[in-house]
């Protein structure tokens, strides 16, 4: 059986978020006319885009550590990983997760701890190495942006003006603070983006 390869999970999220920056970047028409009946879309979208990458995010965590758990399975550095101990294939993942195994709307895969919790159920060979890159992704900044775009109200409208304040643009609505400029990037969504695919090579090697 040929071994799995922990690269393929990382190139297809990084091909996804490309896909995603290169819609987001997406400029309204240039007749202002056309721009103007074109907002109301291009703002749903950039909704719809902030959601995907925290499904997305979701989906990486979730394979990353059951792949890893499963073993006979390659790093991107090269690595051959055994499977983690008492993990035979499937019915021992799932009989250590529980509800966790699954990727539905009761599972919080995109959230660190609760990755790393599974992690540390499986104990991939691995483990140390997935919890390095895991942790250091902006998981808290994005949720805090896309759960007002979702679910706005008054908490989360606070929790986005916070963000907001602390990225240095506490007037700006999600849409364009998602397009303003950070650091050496030319929005904030791609500066995200750049920080996902960096954790998640990190969790690969």
């Amino acid at each position: 059986m040929a071994a799995r390869k922990l690269g393929s999970i990382y190139a297809r999220f990084a091909w996804c978020t490309d896909r995603i920056l290169t819609a987001f970047q997406t400029p309204l028409p240039a007749n202002a006319g056309d721009a103007a009946n074109c907002r109301f879309i291009h703002d749903a979208g950039a909704t719809h885009l902030v959601n995907r990458l925290q499904v997305l995010w979701g989906e990486y965590c979730r394979n990353i550590i059951i792949r890893s758990a499963r073993g006979n399975a390659l790093t991107i550095t090269g690595n051959w990983l055994a499977p983690a101990p008492g993990i035979a294939g499937f019915p021992q993942i799932r009989a250590k997760l529980g509800n966790s195994f699954g990727s539905g709307s009761r599972t919080h895969w995109e959230e660190p701890a609760w990755a790393l919790g599974c992690a540390n159920l499986l104990t991939p060979v691995n483990g140390s190495q997935i919890s390095l890159g895991l942790g250091a992704a902006p998981v808290k900044d994005l949720k805090r942006v896309r759960n007002f775009l979702i679910h706005p109200n008054e908490r989360t409208k606070n929790e986005y003006l916070s963000l907001a304040r602390d990225l240095g643009y506490p007037n700006l609505e999600p849409q364009m603070l998602l397009a303003a400029a950070a650091g050496n990037h030319a929005s904030v969504i791609g500066y995200w983006i750049n920080q996902f695919q960096t954790s998640a090579l990190e969790a690969a090697r």
